[in-house]
């Protein structure tokens, strides 16, 4: 069910930077991994969920220091979604790409 739901962010977000050759978004399965990979640039933002675990995470640089991750774990799949979503947005309206 989960990897439906990460499927379902994939799909929202080729076909919302399908146009944008500067975003390349990968979905990857391996195993019990399902990840959803989105670079712009520098920009690295990573949504990982392991079958085995109720947990996802959420791996991101940061803009101003793009050779720093944060990583975030949460129970919630869409919150983590929607803010990978949201921040991807903010950095592609910006201009991030460095």
């Amino acid at each position: 069910m989960i990897s439906k739901r990460v499927e379902k962010y994939y799909l929202d977000l080729v076909n919302k930077y399908s146009n944008n050759p500067n975003v390349l978004i990968y979905y990857m399965e391996e195993g019990s991994h399902h990840i959803l990979k989105v670079v712009f640039g520098s920009n690295v933002f990573c949504l990982l969920h392991d079958s085995s675990s109720i947990r996802v995470k959420y791996i991101y640089n940061y803009f101003s220091r793009p050779n720093e991750y944060n990583t975030v774990v949460g129970f919630s799949i869409d919150r983590l979604a929607r803010k990978m979503m949201n921040e991807i947005s903010r950095r592609v309206r910006v201009g991030g790409f460095s």
